[in-house]
């Protein structure tokens, strides 16, 4: 049996509450106050703006640096520049120079369609006979990426390298000079 608050007899249970129990107005009060929150919350969160993810495909060769960034999905293409698109001389497409400006032009064109963040594939020609390491243009174009304002999640090398070689050219002796 509750004894009830001091001053009232042992029988009476002072209308059903527990000592330190909250009242109903009480409960009504943190009721309003969590619903309230809640609702602030939620607002607060729509206001917040949100990363947008995309793709970003740097194709290096020795003669050129493909920059494509698409979205996540990897079938809308978002921006898009090479490195023949930024310099004049044919030779220096495959330049770090060219790269840089290539990844500034395609980033800029990104964040302006609201792209904020990029996973990156690096490729090199790889094939049969090409090189299957990326040239060091590709590295810069991440760096100018990176500094231009996009987030970067992971960076992976998706060259294709095959599982068994077709015969090289050049015969059984190979190429003579």
């Amino acid at each position: 049996m509750n004894p009830g608050p001091p001053g009232f007899p042992q029988t009476h249970r002072f209308l059903g509450y527990e000592p330190g129990a909250p009242t109903p107005e009480l409960r009504r009060l943190n009721k309003f106050l969590i619903f309230n929150f809640i609702r602030l919350f939620t607002i607060l969160n729509l206001m917040v703006e949100r990363e947008r993810w995309g793709i970003a495909y740097i194709y290096s060769s020795k003669n050129n640096t493909i920059v494509h960034i698409t979205d996540i999905t990897g079938s809308e293409t978002i921006a898009f520049s090479s490195g023949g698109r930024v310099v004049l001389a044919q030779r220096l497409k495959g330049t770090p120079t060219a790269a840089i400006l290539a990844a500034k032009q395609a980033a800029q064109k990104a964040l302006e369609k609201g792209i904020t963040a990029v996973h990156i594939r690096v490729r090199a020609p790889g094939g049969h006979n090409g090189p299957w390491v990326p040239t060091p243009s590709a590295q810069f174009a991440i760096k100018t990426l990176i500094t231009s304002g996009l987030k970067v999640g992971v960076i992976e090398d998706v060259t294709p390298i095959p599982h068994d070689h077709c015969r090289r050219k050049g015969g059984k002796r190979g190429r003579r000079l």
